[in-house]
């Protein structure tokens, strides 16, 4: 509808795109983004790595706290080893080769971490930072890497000194 005056034409109606007006237009475009964007983080992994065995953390993080507080010497504990795997990182003054290196938040701290070889990187919260060991190594001296284990093994977490030797006695004949 317009309005003759001696000035000029006015426009009264709202512009309008395709029957809707601009103002709810955008609200609505911006509502539709943001349900997307949380059924997105309700139901994928926003950030870090995606691992099927990642509920086995937890219990890896448990043992590895006893043994690092030194309640324990030596653990046994099962571990579901397919998706991502156990990898050490020991104290950098300790010339130990890594093929694996430490991801963006992991520290130079000796840990060990739970880590996508797939995506060759390992996330921070699947992480744990020892106070008491500077060095971590399975049964022939090398960077820990649980990939040579079998998929349902037994890890052995044995502490002495500042050393932690993890070993799988599923694992002697797969090197």
């Amino acid at each position: 509808m317009f309005i003759k005056n001696k000035k000029g034409d006015v426009r009264t109606e709202p512009i309008s795109i395709l029957g809707l007006e601009i103002g709810p237009g955008v609200f609505l475009l911006l509502l539709f983004i943001a349900i997307c964007v949380a059924l997105y983080a309700l139901f994928f992994n926003f950030s870090g790595i995606n691992c099927e065995n990642s509920a086995e953390w937890k219990q890896v993080n448990e043992a590895l706290t006893k043994i690092d507080n030194q309640e324990v010497g030596s653990i046994d504990i099962q571990f579901f080893n397919k998706g991502c795997y156990l990898i050490g990182f020991s104290d950098p003054s300790y010339n130990q080769y890594s093929p694996v290196t430490r991801g963006e938040g992991v520290g130079i701290k000796p840990q060990i971490c739970l880590c996508s070889l797939e995506e060759i990187r390992c996330d921070a919260q699947y992480c744990k930072k020892f106070e008491n060991i500077k060095i971590i190594k399975d049964l022939e001296g090398r960077q820990l890497n649980t990939k040579i284990f079998p998929q349902y093994t037994t890890l052995k977490l044995t502490k002495t000194g500042n050393e932690l030797l993890v070993t799988s006695p599923y694992a002697s004949n797969l090197n």
